[in-house]
């Protein structure tokens, strides 16, 4: 992966300082896919290199978790869970060396967790 972006939206509940939250929307990303080894078929020599390279950008979506905790004055912590669904897609894998092309399907999850560190800038400008 290039790049990973996505624009969702938050719900929470609130209490004493900690928010416990779930969020979804749509989620983006470039992928880069390479796959390389030796060759082994009847009619090229045996141990002739391949080096198969294919792009992609998909658009997918994200649903997640997390709890936030604002432990002093504009300051809060976070923990965060993101899964991130692409689906399947055929991606055309080529190899200019040796001139050959095909087709792979490609299925595309990823799992991320995150921690963050927050200031609130809204609340320097009062009520």
């Amino acid at each position: 992966m290039d790049f990973i972006a996505s624009g969702t939206v938050r719900l929470g509940y609130a209490w004493d300082g900690l928010m416990l939250y779930v969020k979804g929307g749509g989620a983006g990303t470039s992928d880069k896919y390479s796959v390389s080894g030796v060759f082994m078929p009847i009619s090229l020599p045996p141990g002739t290199p391949y080096n198969f390279q294919g792009l992609d950008v998909r658009i997918g979506w994200t649903l997640g978790a997390g709890i936030e905790w604002a432990f002093w004055e504009n300051w809060s912590v976070k923990v965060e869970y993101d899964y991130y669904d692409f689906a399947h897609k055929s991606v055309l894998m080529s190899d200019s060396n040796l001139g050959l092309s095909a087709p792979i399907d490609i299925r595309q999850t990823v799992q991320t967790v995150k921690v963050g560190l927050n200031f609130h800038m809204w609340s320097l400008f009062g009520d």
